[in-house]
């Protein structure tokens, strides 16, 4: 059984918005191997999706629903306690890291861990709370606002996370004080024109759709969800 490809991840990471999640459901009945599906709100603003295929275990963690939402909750202050994460997303991901620790009825030796704009950025602080108790983790994010800072990334730069970055995409510009874990890649603009970028962003749509890309961009498109190009024809 193939691993899932990292344009699975991504899709997973924009279906699992509540607004969407019955089309969530649909899609991952078309995955080969799913299994122990569960999705948790972890709080009033945050929620994740887990699952188990190949041995991987699976969180998905979506951005907020709308715009207000995500005002509300865009908290860069750091947190020292957590490993100097910005207190906004550190302590949405610790609670997702309890989670898992406690559920009994997984199995699993490797997870990959996934995120959309404020998703991202908890994905990063899930993957830096969770690195050294789990050998073997990865990361995607797309379009983050920051984790944290410098002390938050430091000696993280070759660890298995990457970030996505479209140009034009106003939610990963606002925090000036942000440090990304592991690499980022920058992504080509995908949405012209201002004043469509702003009519997406007051919808609540933040540039999520224009992720879809890396599904066309080589070598993204043949990667799976554990780095590996494995779909080269």
């Amino acid at each position: 059984m193939k691993n899932l490809r990292l344009t699975d991840v991504e899709k997973l990471t924009r279906l699992s918005y509540r607004k969407r999640s019955q089309e969530m459901y649909d899609y991952l009945r078309t995955l080969e191997g799913v299994e122990h599906v569960k999705v948790i709100e972890i709080d009033k603003h945050d929620r994740m999706l887990y699952f188990v295929q190949n041995y991987t275990l699976y969180v998905i963690i979506p951005g907020s629903d709308d715009l207000p939402d995500w005002i509300e909750n865009f908290e860069v202050i750091p947190d020292s306690s957590l490993y100097y994460g910005f207190s906004g997303y550190a302590k949405p991901a610790e609670k997702m890291a309890d989670v898992i620790e406690t559920d009994r009825e997984i199995s699993y030796s490797r997870i990959v861990v996934a995120g959309h704009s404020r998703g991202g950025a908890i994905a990063q602080n899930f993957f830096r709370q969770t690195k050294y108790l789990v050998p073997n983790i990865y990361g995607w994010s797309f379009g983050n606002p920051g984790g944290g800072g410098r002390k938050f990334a430091e000696h993280m730069e070759n660890c298995k996370f990457t970030n996505f970055d479209i140009k034009g995409d106003v939610v990963t510009k606002l925090n000036p004080l942000k440090v990304d874990i592991g690499r980022t890649v920058d992504l080509p603009r995908q949405i012209s024109g201002f004043f469509n970028r702003i009519r997406r962003m007051f919808k609540g749509e933040l540039n999520h759709r224009s992720y879809e890309c890396i599904g066309k961009i080589s070598p993204w498109m043949h990667m799976d969800a554990l780095g590996n190009i494995e779909y080269e024809k």
